[in-house]
């Protein structure tokens, strides 16, 4: 039997997340704005309940119940979210200055992306290297994400 509470952890955190964005919109553009986000937020949680529930890789990924070859679909999916995060913060960076406008959140994004990069570099190289220098440096250990 599987844990239902894991069902429920990426819908309530896209309630949360979109109601807080709701809220947001209220304070800054109020009700008319806040309204259709609201709204985006319960149909988009409701979709990712019932997408987690199915029985399909989609839903294992999303219920935190991958395999092995799922958690890689999920690794490269990250990797190519990532990169296209960090490319449109670019182009808005470029498009801001090229209409003279104020481009100082595009590069914060761009930034906090690259800077993470390199710290998760800094700290899964780090880690490596001392279980390749462990008690077990003599055998060879599998990645849990092969591809």
């Amino acid at each position: 039997m599987r844990n239902q509470r894991a069902d429920l952890k990426a819908p309530a955190a896209m309630l949360i997340i979109g109601t807080g964005l709701a809220a947001a919109n209220f304070l800054g553009q109020g009700i008319n704005a806040a309204i259709p986000t609201e709204i985006v937020a319960i149909i988009s949680a409701v979709g990712f309940y019932l997408l987690g529930r199915s029985d399909s890789d989609m839903g294992a990924m999303i219920s935190r119940r991958p395999d092995e070859r799922q958690e890689s679909i999920k690794t490269r999916a990250r990797t190519v979210a990532a990169t296209a995060m960090a490319l449109v913060a670019v182009a808005g960076c470029w498009t801001e200055i090229a209409l003279k406008g104020a481009y100082w959140q595009f590069q914060v994004v761009a930034v906090t992306g690259g800077a993470s990069f390199l710290a998760a570099l800094a700290f899964y190289t780090a880690r490596d290297a001392r279980q390749a220098s462990g008690p077990d440096a003599g055998h060879q250990q599998r990645s849990p994400v092969s591809r």
